[in-house]
């Protein structure tokens, strides 16, 4: 569900056409797998394409993830943490988690401040973080 016209304005128009630029780019990815496949690993006979499947397929899924700032003491400052030890409390990745398909396609990150919604300069991010 895409959050509500006012929220955050774009996201989903925005969203949306990056999804198709990232399923583009996988198929064409997927093309050179097959061009691959068929040359070096004596897989002559190889007849799927696909590039061609990517590029049809509705089995697409997307994210976008949002990993919470910490608080001074480790702890997470989402209100629905459900962390049960004291290594998952100190991380608000997503933690583990399997992908579902042939290719994964990751966007770039972003960086925003929690509290005013501002975007942070590369730059200015603590590596280390």
């Amino acid at each position: 569900k895409w959050p509500d016209e006012g929220m955050v304005d774009g996201l989903e128009d925005l969203g949306k056409e990056l999804g198709q630029l990232m399923r583009d780019v996988v198929a064409l990815l997927a093309g050179h797998v097959d061009v691959y496949v068929r040359e070096h690993c004596g897989c002559q006979d190889y007849n799927t394409d696909m590039g061609q499947e990517m590029k049809i397929t509705e089995k697409v899924k997307g994210r976008l993830l949002y990993y919470f700032p910490l608080a001074t003491n480790g702890a997470a400052l989402d209100t629905c943490t459900t962390a049960t030890t004291e290594e998952e409390t100190l991380d608000s990745w997503i933690g583990w988690h399997n992908d579902s398909g042939f290719f994964t396609a990751l966007a770039g990150d972003l960086y925003v401040d929690h509290d005013s919604g501002q975007v942070i300069p590369k730059s200015e991010v603590d590596p280390n973080a």
